[in-house]
C-alpha cells in the first residue's frame, strides 16, 4: 500500500463526516450479538481465587476440601501461592473448587 492508497483511506468518511473506526474480531462480535461472550472465570488470578477460598472455607475447611499440605500444615496465603504455582495438578483442584463455589 503506498501513501495515496493511506490518504485515500484517512479521507473516507461517512455521510455525517465520521471517520469510521477499524474493530478487531472481538469488538466486531460485540457489535453484532450485543454482550461480550466472556469465560466466567476470564480475569480471575490465583491469588484472587485463594483469597476468595479462605475466606469462605477457612484454611481448615480447604485442608479438608483439598488435601495438601500447604493448607494443612502451617498455612499461609504466600506459602500456598507459591506451592500452587509451581504445581499444575493442585493450581487445578483450587480452580475447580473455585468454580463449584462461587460460580
Amino acid at each position: 500500500m503506498d501513501n495515496t492508497d493511506e490518504n485515500k483511506l484517512s479521507e473516507e468518511k461517512t455521510a455525517d463526516g465520521i471517520v469510521p473506526e477499524k474493530f478487531n474480531e472481538v469488538e466486531l462480535d460485540e457489535l453484532v450479538y450485543g454482550e461480550r461472550k466472556k469465560n466466567p472465570m476470564d480475569g480471575v488470578t490465583l491469588k484472587i481465587m485463594l483469597i476468595n477460598l479462605e475466606e469462605y472455607y477457612g484454611w481448615e475447611g480447604l485442608g479438608e476440601r483439598i488435601e495438601i499440605r500447604c493448607f494443612n500444615h502451617d498455612p499461609s496465603m504466600k506459602s500456598s501461592l507459591k506451592f500452587l504455582r509451581k504445581n499444575e495438578w493442585a493450581r487445578k483442584k483450587v480452580e475447580k473448587l473455585y468454580e463449584i463455589t462461587f460460580l
